[in-house]
């Protein structure tokens, strides 16, 4: 059975140009990145240090940003791919990272997913 095609009807008051149309819908809302929430309730239940906090936000953050997979389908085999990526890819500066960032970084992930 196929599904019928849908035909969109504009009334006479209601038609306007592509740009007054534009200019009169509200913005479509964002999805809040549920993960986000996640780290937000990890780091309220630890106590850490201010300098900490930053860090472990910075960190996780930057996984995200690296991967659309939700917490609980990250593998050992993304965080592999991962450790490879902060060893190879230039940082936000164009530098490389240090062995000691990347440490902070991986410890900080651990952490998180202890």
């Amino acid at each position: 059975m196929a599904i019928p095609e849908v035909k969109l009807i504009v009334l006479a008051d209601q038609a306007a140009t592509p740009i007054d149309a534009a200019r009169t819908q509200p913005a479509k809302p964002t999805l809040a990145d549920l993960r986000w929430t996640r780290v937000e309730e990890f780091l309220r239940s630890r106590e850490i240090r201010p300098n900490t906090h930053k860090a472990y936000e910075r960190d996780l953050k930057q996984l995200m940003d690296w991967t659309p997979k939700g917490w609980h389908e990250i593998t050992s085999r993304d965080l592999d791919r991962y450790k490879n990526y902060l060893k190879t890819e230039p940082n936000h500066q164009g530098k490389l990272r240090k062995s000691a960032t990347i440490n902070r970084s991986l410890a900080a992930l651990q952490s998180f997913f202890k």
